[in-house]
This record gives structure tokens, C-alpha cells and sequence, in this order.
């Protein structure tokens, strides 16, 4: 017998035991809190959860957000994410009426798009196209260390967030990304969601001209988000944080231009996608602009 929940009580520590389990030590309790339970934008998290016979078998998350469209309406959003099938419970088709589960909360919350992030062809694409997804194509480059690149000159230097700095991130965001369908946010939903992260999170500028939110670990520096007045291309910007770095360099987009650019780089590059599950009809032409910070 399957039962499908939202929201049960007291289902954190069984949450996040479910997720390590079926992504081999996913993270801590306290990526867990920032990822789950920090509301961004108008409503908190949804939890998903679905038991076999009283057992914990599947779970996901619904996160909130504003999508800005190409044409420049902003809409209520959500990110269906985090889902995880214990092994014992998988091939029993779980995510994929946990998606349609999703879909349903999610328009009764008033949301006109859902959203899937993954990599192509494993079961969770299938899942996504299965439930009526769109996909749009996207990938994971990652540009391993020492390669030899011409110094192209540009400063590049660390800098500390002040609310008008904050303000101007924002406005240059939407500026840059305006025609492209793209996460939106507000100066306090931006810092949460790019600088106040579990792990080390450094803001750099390079030449006050653009701007690069950066997760760092021991052996990788993740790009969270490149917003930029456009004086700078974005190859430029790449050449001048992988000098800086020393590290490998890992940055997730949707935007094909970003991903030719980086191919002359030569980067491990593995296909991913975003699937799309609107309420009704929603113009979402023009193009989709998402990086790594914006999905998690």
C-alpha cells in the first residue's frame, strides 16, 4: 500500500537519513536546514513524502521562487528538487506520481510553472517527460586545473557585500538577463541564495564590471552566479577567474553561448536539462538564463 504525504510532522531526520542513503552521504544537517527549510520568496518549502506499507520509500522537495518570462512577467514558480527513491522501493514508478503529485501542490499553491533540474537520460529525465515536461537543454562543464590560458590582463579581487553593492548585483541581474526567461529575486532573496550559503561563499569582482558569486571547496571552485554590466564577455571573465583560482572550475548553465565558450577550454562537460511543467498557457519564449546557485 502506498501512501503519499505533504508536510508529515517530524519528518526531518528521516528526510535527510533517506537523501544520504540514496545519494551516498548527500550533506549535512545543516545544508539540509538551508536547502529545505530557508523560505525564498512568499511561501516555505513543500515536503513530498511517500511510504510502502508504513516504510519511508520516496521523497522531494517543492522550492518556491519568482520566474521572471522573457517578456518580462514575473510568476510564481517552483523548483520540484532533492527527490530520492530508497533502493529497496525503486522501479515502482514512486517519482514518477510524485511528480504529478507535485504538479498538483504546486498549481494549488498558485504556482503557473514547475520546474525539473537533472542530467539527461537517467530515470529522472524519463520521469520528468513522462508527467509532460518540456526540456531545455543544459550542462555541468567542469574545467580541471592547470591548463595553460593567456593572461588577458583583467584585475580581478575579493569584495564584501554592502546593501547598496547588494542593490546594484540586482538591478545589473535583471538588467543582463532581461528576454530570457530566469530566476528573480529581491536583494535579501539574492544574498541568501547566493552569499549566505552553508559552504564558503566569496563574492569577486573583476574590474567593477562583473561580478562572480563562488562556492569554494579544497580541490573545486563552483560558480553560483556571473551577473555583469557587460563591458566584460563572458569568456574574459572565465579566463580571469580560472587564473585566479587555481582549482578546478565547475559551472552549471543553460545558456548555450556560456557552454561553446567553455569548450575551447577543453571541460568534462555532462548533458543536463530543465524540465518545464506549466498550469495553463505561459509564454516562456526567449530563451532560458539558470546557474548553479539558482537550482540549490
Amino acid at each position: 500500500m502506498v501512501d503519499f504525504e505533504v508536510n508529515p510532522e517530524d519528518i526531518d531526520e528521516i528526510f535527510l537519513d533517506s537523501l544520504n542513503e540514496a545519494y551516498d552521504q548527500w550533506g549535512s544537517r545543516e545544508l539540509y536546514d538551508w536547502s529545505v527549510k530557508r523560505k525564498v520568496g512568499m511561501i516555505e518549502s513543500d515536503i513530498i513524502l511517500a511510504r510502502v506499507n508504513g516504510e519511508p520509500a520516496y521523497g522531494a522537495v517543492l522550492y518556491y521562487r519568482n520566474v521572471k518570462t522573457g517578456e518580462g512577467r514575473s510568476v510564481r514558480s517552483c523548483i520540484i528538487g532533492d527527490g530520492w527513491t530508497l533502493p529497496k522501493f525503486r522501479g515502482r514508478g514512486l517519482s514518477t506520481i510524485g511528480i504529478g503529485k507535485g504538479m498538483g501542490i504546486a498549481f494549488e499553491r498558485g504556482c503557473s510553472l514547475m520546474i525539473g533540474i537533472g542530467r539527461v537520460n537517467n530515470v529522472s529525465q524519463m520521469n520528468m517527460t513522462v508527467n509532460g515536461g518540456e526540456i531545455v537543454p543544459a550542462s555541468y562543464v567542469h574545467v580541471m586545473k592547470g591548463k595553460f590560458i593567456k593572461n588577458n590582463g583583467l584585475s580581478i579581487k575579493e569584495v564584501d557585500i554592502s546593501p547598496s553593492l547588494l542593490d546594484r548585483l540586482v538591478h545589473l541581474n535583471e538588467r543582463e538577463k532581461r528576454g530570457t526567461c530566469h530566476f528573480s529575486y529581491d536583494p535579501p532573496e539574492w544574498e541568501s541564495q547566493f552569499v549566505e550559503r552553508p559552504q564558503e561563499t566569496i563574492l569577486l569582482s573583476i574590474e567593477d564590471s562583473t561580478f562572480i558569486a563562488l562556492e569554494r571547496d579544497s580541490n573545486v571552485d563552483r560558480i553560483l552566479s556571473v551577473i555583469s554590466d557587460g563591458t566584460i564577455s563572458f569568456t574574459d571573465a572565465f579566463i580571469t577567474l580560472y587564473q585566479w583560482s587555481g582549482k578546478d572550475v565547475f559551472h552549471y548553465t543553460s545558456v548555450p553561448g556560456e557552454i561553446e565558450d567553455l569548450k575551447r577550454f577543453e571541460p568534462r562537460i555532462t548533458d543536463g536539462y530543465l524540465a518545464l511543467f506549466r498550469s495553463g498557457y505561459l509564454d516562456i519564449e526567449g530563451g532560458w538564463k539558470v546557474h548553479n546557485g539558482d537550482r540549490m
